[in-house]
């Protein structure tokens, strides 16, 4: 994060290198994206009228089932590797 003050451009002080930031991200990315999946698969019957076992969007009704056996955790191999770390 940059801060300017007048003509200056001061860098602000993160202890975090790049990897580990860029791991976060992917991970928060990630579970953002099945938060909002998850919530239109609980939403579905409501906009539909059909029974909830008909329209589901991802594998669970349930976020941390989603999450920590389907997509973040394999994703989360992915990203890492990616990082290099």
């Amino acid at each position: 994060m940059v801060i300017f003050r007048g003509n200056q451009i001061c860098h602000s002080k993160n202890p975090f290198n790049w990897q580990v930031k860029f791991v976060g991200l992917g991970i928060f990315m990630a579970m953002l994206e099945e938060s909002i999946t998850t919530g239109m698969t609980n939403l579905a019957p409501s906009f539909w009228r059909e029974k909830l076992a008909k329209p589901y969007i991802t594998a669970s009704t349930n976020f941390f089932d989603v999450i920590l056996h389907h997509s973040v955790i394999v994703f989360h191999t992915l990203v890492y590797r990616l990082a290099g770390s």
